[in-house]
């Protein structure tokens, strides 16, 4: 059985919020720039891979899955999801905005808190779609 969509809105968000110290806390290497520095680093795109695989892992008996494919679709909407919100926050600079709206203050807007799953709800559904144990 697949995830539902609010639990995979709900992992999102999870890591989302929870990395921000991983990377904040460690030396900062910045993981890329487009204009303005944009504050993602080296270190909390790891922390953030790694919370990933981890929340793959713990999540996979739950929706009936093998460990080892919960680890690789950790690892796929790790990485997916960070290639999400790098092209979303070029696309920001890109347009000379720092957040896409004021409706969550200080989050840089809506499009900032959904940037990786418009990544990753595409990602999971072809990983299930052809490469699931289903």
């Amino acid at each position: 059985m697949a995830p539902e969509g609010g639990e995979i809105v709900a992992r999102d968000g999870a890591l989302g919020n929870g990395l921000g110290s991983a990377g904040a806390s460690a030396e900062n290497h910045p993981m890329a720039r487009f204009g303005n520095a944009i504050g993602k680093t080296v270190e909390g795109g790891l922390a953030q891979l790694a919370v990933s695989v981890l929340t793959g892992v713990v999540g996979a008996p739950i929706v009936g899955l093998p460990l080892m494919e919960g680890a690789a679709i950790g690892v796929l909407l790790g990485a997916v999801g960070q290639i999400g919100d790098l092209s979303e926050s070029f696309l920001k600079r890109s347009a000379g905005a720092k957040d896409a709206s004021r409706l969550i203050p200080g989050h840089g807007g809506l499009l900032d808190r959904l940037d990786s799953l418009l990544f990753n709800v595409p990602a999971l559904y072809y990983w299930l779609y052809f490469a699931g144990t289903r």
